[in-house]
C-alpha cells in the first residue's frame, strides 16, 4: 500500500515538474511575442539636436562655447580629447526608428570641422 502511494507521489511530482517547466518557457517566449494590442512606449535616447543651435556652431569655436550651445556629448573619444560625438535615436512604440548625428572634430583648442550624418529611417515591424 505505501508503495501504491509513493507511485501516485512521484507522478505527481514529475506532472508538477513539467507543467512548471512548460509554463515558464510559455511565458518567457512572451516577453519577445508582439501582441498589437500591447502598448508600446516611444524611446527617444542621446542629445537632441536642434537645428537652430547647430546652426550656430561655427569653425573656430572653443570646446566651451560649443557645449554651451549643444550641452555636453553624448560620446568623448577616451583615446581622443579632440572629437566630440552627438547622437540621438527615437523609437516609436510601433518600431519606427529615426536616428541622426553629428561629430565636432577640434584641433589645438578650436572646432576645426563639422561632420552630420544621416541614417536611414529604419521601420521594425513587430
Amino acid at each position: 500500500m505505501l508503495s501504491k502511494n509513493m507511485n501516485t507521489f512521484n507522478l505527481t511530482k514529475r506532472c508538477a515538474l513539467i507543467l512548471c517547466i512548460v509554463l515558464g518557457a510559455i511565458t518567457s517566449a512572451c516577453s519577445t511575442a508582439h501582441f498589437p494590442w500591447v502598448y508600446r512606449v516611444d524611446v527617444d535616447q542621446g542629445n537632441i539636436i536642434d537645428p537652430e543651435q547647430l546652426e550656430q556652431v561655427t569653425l573656430g569655436m572653443t570646446p566651451r562655447q560649443v557645449q554651451f550651445l549643444l550641452g555636453t556629448p553624448l560620446l568623448q573619444d577616451p583615446f581622443n580629447d579632440n572629437r566630440w560625438d552627438y547622437y540621438y535615436s527615437y523609437e516609436t512604440g510601433k518600431g519606427l526608428i529615426s536616428r541622426e548625428g553629428v561629430t565636432l572634430l577640434f584641433n589645438e583648442g578650436k572646432l576645426a570641422e563639422i561632420k552630420k550624418r544621416e541614417y536611414p529611417l529604419v521601420d521594425r515591424k513587430f
